[in-house]
């Protein structure tokens, strides 16, 4: 579908300013640096997005800022790789009295105990508390009370109490007495100096709304990958569970995992989690890590044009197929060519307005002011273009190749004496 890009799709500039479209000189162009098209069967997910509106602001926004070349950029999402030497168990106030068998792997350990009863208090003592390995008693280095631990300011359930011990490899046994036998409690083992860590993270930082999400991990002693029995799920960011994880051994020695979100429905705004654990004869381990999934309520199409408006501001205009009718952000990272023809950053370009359903236009302004300032030259370039819902706070696509501006108005193009300025 061709986008009309008439006055009623422009952006008006922030702080009062009217856009007034002028007709751009002769030649002014714009291409997407990499294929952009409009995915039908993903924008038809929008009827599974379950978000609410937080930003319902319909005051159009423009601007953009300069920024130093020498800047290290990177605005993609960098994935996540946790890096676990814990694990939590699920207990019950009889088994931690009768002992509960804790693998570890040696040196200082830090224990938390946390019951979780909802009625009164739960006292705990270091008199309650006994840690046994290798058939001797280990006194506890260092123990925490609930009202050492409260101080914190962690939110640790407010019956915890935590200790540090110096335990030998193998199993060690917990035993808690005094508490109610039906006592939900989770145990956490920390081994702060253990050479066993389990990693976890995904493939990318961001996955589409109809692709599967691929979960990678890997239990490592040093540098070499150990086996390890894996367990894992998804949950949503409301605490829904997306789908459990099956792992299979790849050649490298990690685990992989992947899952369909095609099949979900609720699909809702902020960060994703995948929870894994992985267990072996020697070792215990949890990690979780965040992911995010792009709410496909709306997606760049193939329209691009370059005009200038009255302020002196030239801006590209960007087509946007809108299914859920929202608030939408566009941005990116302007770059021109030096005296080399290296390409170098200069700006930050950005804006937001209220979008309704079907094609509509966000721009993206070329400062005149900027320009001149850097020195720089054509061809420009708009890289890591963002497209984001402000409305529901989620991101929406991104495309790090970006846009090459490949012509300007001829009142914005490079001269003698740098850019003309209106």
């Amino acid at each position: 579908m061709k986008t009309n890009f008439t006055l009623k799709h422009t952006v008006a500039l922030a702080l009062g300013f009217t856009i007034s479209a002028i007709a751009a000189a002769a030649g002014p162009q714009a291409k997407w640096n990499e294929t952009v098209t409009m995915d039908d069967s993903l924008l038809q997910k929008s009827t599974q997005v379950d978000a609410s509106l937080i930003n319902t602001s319909r005051d159009p926004v423009v601007f953009s800022y300069a920024i130093d070349a020498d800047q290290a950029l990177d605005f993609s999402p960098a994935v996540y790789t946790e890096k676990s030497r814990q694990y939590w168990l699920d207990s019950t106030g009889d088994k931690l009295a009768t002992g509960l068998k804790l693998p570890v792997t040696g040196g200082d350990t830090v224990i938390r105990i946390s019951p979780l009863s909802t009625g009164k208090a739960v006292s705990l003592n270091a008199t309650q508390v006994q840690l046994q390995a290798a058939g001797k008693a280990i006194e506890l280095d260092v123990f925490a009370d609930a009202q050492s631990v409260q101080k914190t300011g962690v939110p640790f359930p407010r019956n915890t109490v935590a200790f540090k011990a110096h335990l030998p490899a193998g199993k060690a046994v917990l035993k808690v007495t005094g508490l109610d036998q039906k006592v939900p409690v989770v145990v956490h083992v920390f081994e702060p100096q253990s050479s066993q860590v389990l990693e976890l993270g995904t493939s990318k930082a961001t996955f589409n709304a109809n692709e599967p999400i691929q979960v990678v991990a890997a239990l490592r002693d040093g540098q070499s990958t150990q086996n390890a029995q894996w367990q894992g799920y998804v949950s949503l960011p409301d605490g829904r569970v997306a789908g459990e994880l099956k792992f299979t051994r790849q050649p490298d020695g990690r685990f992989q995992a992947s899952l369909p979100v095609s099949q979900l429905t609720g699909l809702a705004n902020g960060l994703w989690t995948a929870h894994v654990f992985a267990t072996n004869d020697k070792v215990m381990r949890d990690a979780q890590t965040a992911f995010a999934v792009n709410l496909p309520v709306a997606g760049f199409n193939s329209q691009l044009d370059v005009m200038r408006d009255k302020s002196g501001t030239a801006r590209v205009n960007i087509g946007v197929t809108v299914a859920q009718e929202g608030r939408f952000e566009v941005r990116g990272v302007l770059f021109g060519r030096d005296a080399s023809n290296k390409a170098v950053p200069f700006a930050v370009t950005q804006s937001a307005a209220w979008l309704p359903k079907g094609a509509q236009t966000l721009s993206l302004p070329i400062d005149a002011g900027l320009l001149a300032k850097s020195g720089l030259k054509a061809p420009f370039e708009i890289r890591q273009v963002q497209l984001r819902d402000q409305s529901r706070l989620a991101p929406v696509q991104s495309v790090a190749a970006g846009i090459t501006v490949l012509a300007l108005p001829q009142e914005l193009r490079p001269s003698g004496q740098g850019f003309a300025r209106r």
